[in-house]
């Protein structure tokens, strides 16, 4: 029994079924598993960063927009303190994510020290490292 078909006898004719794009999008992103993404890997370490949280708090923007409102007369300036609940707790937000930043209540001249000696701490252990290595060459 052969497998290979000859010559003059032709070979059925396939149908190519119609792929949906979208379809086949949405398959691709189901098989995903939501923690092995990029993005949901880097989350967890923006959510623990001051400096993050702090950039995605928008205030100015609806600040901006209930002033104009009240311009504008779409809200009456006797309702702003009504209004303007949810800026207090953006700035609520974002006083505790700065006191969370570490090193901000420390002044210039503690700062400059502690750089200081750490620069000193790095030069003692370069040196000692080298002179190891020179140990280390000169008994081989």
């Amino acid at each position: 029994m052969s497998f290979e078909q000859a010559p003059d006898q032709k070979q059925p004719q396939r149908s190519n079924p119609t792929i949906d794009p979208d379809q086949s999008v949405q398959d691709d992103l189901m098989d995903l598993d939501p923690s092995s993404t990029p993005a949901a890997q880097k989350q967890p370490q923006q959510e623990d960063d001051p400096i993050a949280k702090i950039a995605e708090i928008e205030l100015l923007p609806e600040l901006y927009s209930l002033l104009f409102d009240i311009t504008n007369g779409n809200k009456q300036a006797k309702d702003f303190d009504k209004y303007v609940g949810a800026l207090r707790l953006k700035l609520a937000k974002l006083k505790s994510s700065i006191q969370e930043i570490e090193g901000l209540d420390e002044s210039p001249e503690t700062t400059k020290a502690k750089i200081h000696r750490l620069r000193e701490n790095n030069l003692q252990k370069r040196l000692l490292l080298d002179s190891f290595r020179r140990r280390v060459d000169e008994s081989l």
